[in-house]
């Protein structure tokens, strides 16, 4: 499809998939789309993009497949290195340190955009190891969501084949994995620790998800998600998470969409190099 296509038509297409199927996809960032379309177009050796929507718009099943494209479910433990080091040696230290001044032993994190999980898990072992190394009697709890249930079913057993623990390092895996035939398993005393539903980050009637009962996180990262969204969307996400951390609490997203939270005010940048922000008071 011409990146340059027609605005009507490409609304015409959208509005055409919400008419027969109930799906909004004016959500996603244009490019994005497109970029789907083509390469589903490629793997079904189909001529054009547009004669794979025209397969779209007739075949129920096609169109599902196509839904599910643009519900990206991938991830990685560790995933942007440097933001998980400045998690582990910085924020993770000076969130404890602030617990110890208000006397608070308990720390509420969530996983926004988890996937399969790998991402909860990873701040669960940067976190348990810390509070453990430091001797420290501290409750934590993640809560970890996705908009895609199998993604949620398959994070709660924990269970990853060999090619997954790729970016974990052996002292991690030797403390927080367990090792069968076909992979690795998370340690249970991890997983307790963890809270894993299905939520929709666009819904417009909550403001976090309904198991962390209220929507106050010292933390919440939410990671290689943003970009997926058009600018409309990107700020109803981001509004959502402002309003769920108090003053001076944390929001960790992605390396390549650090630019998209710059333009807001209302957080500074921790690091330089990272794409870690904290939420700062507002000038009125």
């Amino acid at each position: 499809m011409n990146k340059n296509k027609d605005s009507g038509e490409f609304d015409e297409i959208i509005h055409s998939i919400q008419k027969i199927y109930g799906q909004d996809i004016s959500c996603f960032d244009r490019g994005f789309v497109i970029k789907c379309l083509e390469r589903i177009t490629a793997e079904n050796n189909l001529n054009s993009p547009e004669s794979y929507l025209k397969l779209v718009l007739e075949n129920s099943s096609e169109a599902k497949k196509f839904f599910d494209s643009l519900n990206i479910t991938y991830s990685e433990f560790f995933r942007n290195p440097l933001t998980f080091a400045l998690l582990g040696r910085l924020v993770f230290p000076m969130i404890l340190c602030e617990k110890e001044k208000l006397k608070n032993n308990s720390i509420r994190i969530w996983s926004a955009g988890c996937a399969g999980g790998q991402e909860a898990y990873s701040i669960a072992i940067l976190l348990d190891e810390l509070l453990t190394d430091k001797g420290k009697n501290y409750k934590y709890h993640i809560f970890a969501t996705d908009i895609n249930g199998i993604s949620m079913e398959f994070a709660k057993k924990g269970s990853y084949d060999f090619a997954a623990v790729k970016n974990v390092t052996l002292n991690h895996i030797s403390r927080y994995f367990t090792k069968d035939k076909d992979g690795y398993n998370i340690n249970p005393k991890l997983k307790k620790h963890i809270d894993f539903s299905v939520y929709d980050l666009l819904d417009g009637l909550t403001s976090c998800p309904p198991e962390s009962i209220y929507g106050e996180f010292d933390l919440i990262i939410c990671s290689n998600l943003l970009f997926y969204y058009n600018i409309d969307k990107q700020r109803e996400i981001i509004n959502k998470i402002r309003e769920c951390l108090p003053e001076g609490g944390y929001f960790v997203t992605g390396e390549a969409e650090k630019y998209i939270v710059e333009k807001i005010s209302c957080f500074s940048s921790v690091s330089y190099a990272g794409a870690i922000f904290k939420k700062i008071k507002q000038v009125r």
